[in-house]
């Protein structure tokens, strides 16, 4: 089977299940009851099954995802993309994505607080601020109280 076939196969098999011997199965089925053997499905009949796995659960949460704030910002794209991510179930991604946009805010934070609270989003101004944020040292960076931004009301 191809790499792809063999992906879709362990994604649902799940991580509950795991490869083994076959005489180690057959020992474990002697055992006990709870030893479930998975077959391999054809690439096309796993990625159907997958889908509908995935779209039954994507039904169920739907609903309770919340909606997309309005910004002038990337944040909106980047929100969106983490709502996805939870519908579609792939959880690891949409905390990654999480942490990426945290980081993102914490600097618009630091920019708005710079620019004025009340600054107009200039995506040249942002994007040569972004890039001195990233490039200089860390020693060379300045030390901001994140307190003190998280409690300035920022529009």
């Amino acid at each position: 089977m191809d790499q792809i076939g063999d992906l879709v196969n362990r994604v649902l098999r799940g991580s509950e299940m795991v490869m083994a011997n076959p005489e180690t199965i057959a020992r474990f089925k002697e055992k006990t009851d709870q030893v479930k053997e998975i077959e391999l499905l054809p690439l096309e009949e796993a990625l159907d099954k997958l889908f509908e796995i995935r779209r039954q659960q994507s039904s169920g949460i739907a609903d309770k995802i919340p909606g997309s704030p309005s910004w002038e910002l990337p944040i909106e794209a980047l929100y969106d993309e983490i709502r996805q991510c939870a519908l579609f179930g792939l959880n690891g991604a949409a905390i990654t994505l999480c942490g990426i946009l945290i980081e993102f805010v914490v600097r618009y934070a630091v920019f708005c607080r710079e620019h004025g609270a009340k600054v107009k989003f200039d995506s040249e101004a942002w994007e040569e601020y972004r890039t001195s944020l990233s490039l200089r040292r860390s020693s060379e960076r300045k030390r901001v109280n994140l307190s003190m931004i998280a409690r300035s009301k920022l529009s």
